[in-house]
């Protein structure tokens, strides 16, 4: 019998370590359960050629075969023309246009996987990222079996029309959520079949000691604390009269108070570099700026990372905090699988699910818009983390192995899936 071909789709720049974590987590996952599977991944995104780069040889170490869809790279480029114009004139030939070899990617596998984790949530606009249900569409064409990977969905509830769309668009569609409120909000539409609740693919994957610490000064203090924060979360404030100046003092002021509350360093830990500098998508620049801003004495306790560390190296790290304060998803996740203490500073329901999910309450997850409207609101969190480490701890330490076990279910579900199709 043929080795089964599985395609993951959609799976985003390494920039973002997320997308990064759900593809080695993924890795793991199916060469667990499906070790004779071939692999495969067809990259969706509007990247430079480097970002591009930087996926291909990451497929390249795993194993892995890539393609990507022609999204164009380059604002006034012949594609972007090309794209434009087909959008007005209709969405079909739009969409033949940007995935013209998917088809054609697809067509020996046996299995697609759309690998994205928030690309069908609705955005900070309280729109939907759509072309990924075009994407959709070519694969249930394809006939082959077709899922959501480990994936965040809706909720829908304040866009009536767009709802009735998708209940009837997930139909065919299986869906691996990965926190309770997709798989509970799926549920009330009506899904009752093809719908699993699993764990996020990361928690799946391994941390990595970097091999040189020299540029973070050595070992890191057992008394340290990690913040990961950037300038993305001003979008979810939602007062439009306060300025992007008012949010960088106010996170300079949350810096401050952490260096307060410990003696030992604050490490700066970037998840998100993707371009745009500070204001932009880059963590790294943002939390770079806050540094510049602090005293000489404070600066000596402040260690930003250097950068270019991969996600499991960042996990590593991240295992070594006290406790960590963070706002992206999957560096929440990297302190969780380790047993570290985390603060989640929340611009969604990922954050929250996960909170309840394992500490039953939402003291340790503070709304990003709280940072600009109570002062106070993260410090507090702060101090109740640091107050119950030893509790947290033994909390993460009884739950994170079911955790990490359900993320490895998918791979088991998966593969019984597969069976019964006679692939296997």
């Amino acid at each position: 019998m043929k080795p089964p071909k599985i395609a993951l789709l959609a799976n985003g720049p390494l920039d973002n370590r997320g997308n990064e974590a759900i593809l080695l987590g993924t890795h793991a996952i199916l060469k667990k359960h499906i070790p004779e599977a071939e692999l495969s991944l067809y990259s969706v995104f509007n990247g430079s050629r480097e970002q591009f780069e930087a996926v291909e040889t990451r497929c390249r170490q795993l194993g892995i075969r890539h393609a990507r869809a022609r999204l164009p790279m380059k604002r006034f480029g012949w594609d972007w023309f090309v794209r434009n114009a087909l959008r007005r004139i209709s969405p079909s030939l739009e969409k033949r246009f940007l995935f013209h070899n998917l088809p054609e990617f697809l067509r020996p596998c046996d299995v697609a996987l759309s690998c994205g984790g928030d690309l069908y949530t609705p955005s900070r606009k309280n729109t939907v990222l759509d072309i990924f249900y075009r994407m959709d569409d070519i694969a249930l064409n394809a006939g082959l079996p077709y899922f959501y990977w480990g994936a965040s969905v809706g909720p829908f509830t304040k866009m009536t029309e767009f709802e009735a769309y998708f209940k009837k668009h997930v139909e065919n569609i299986g869906v691996f959520a990965r926190e309770t409120a997709t798989f509970d909000y799926l549920k009330g539409l009506g899904k009752d079949h093809g719908l699993f609740l699993i764990s996020d693919p990361a928690f799946a994957m391994r941390p990595e000691r970097p091999d040189d610490l020299a540029a973070i000064g050595g070992d890191i203090p057992p008394d340290s604390i990690g913040l990961n924060i950037n300038a993305f979360l001003l979008n979810f404030v939602k007062d439009a009269t306060y300025p992007a100046g008012a949010w960088t003092e106010d996170c300079l002021r949350a810096l401050r108070a952490l260096l307060k509350k410990t003696q030992g360093k604050i490490f700066l830990i970037y998840h998100v570099t993707m371009p745009g500098g500070a204001q932009g998508g880059c963590d790294r620049d943002f939390m770079r700026m806050l540094r510049d801003r602090l005293d000489e004495a404070e600066k000596k306790r402040t260690v930003l990372l250097p950068p270019g560390y991969t996600a499991p190296q960042l996990k590593w790290v991240i295992s070594q905090m006290r406790l960590l304060v963070a706002a992206r998803t999957h560096a929440t996740i990297a302190a969780f699988s380790t047993h570290t203490p985390v603060v989640s500073i929340s611009y969604s329901q990922k954050s929250k699910g996960l909170n309840r999910d394992l500490f039953e309450t939402l003291d340790y997850c503070v709304d990003a818009e709280k940072i600009a409207t109570e002062p106070d609101a993260l410090t507090d969190a702060v101090e109740r983390a640091l107050a119950n480490e030893d509790a947290m701890r033994r909390t993460l330490a009884e739950k994170i192995p079911a955790h990490v076990a359900n993320a490895y279910k998918a791979g088991e579900i998966l593969r019984e899936i597969l069976g019964k199709r006679g692939v296997l």
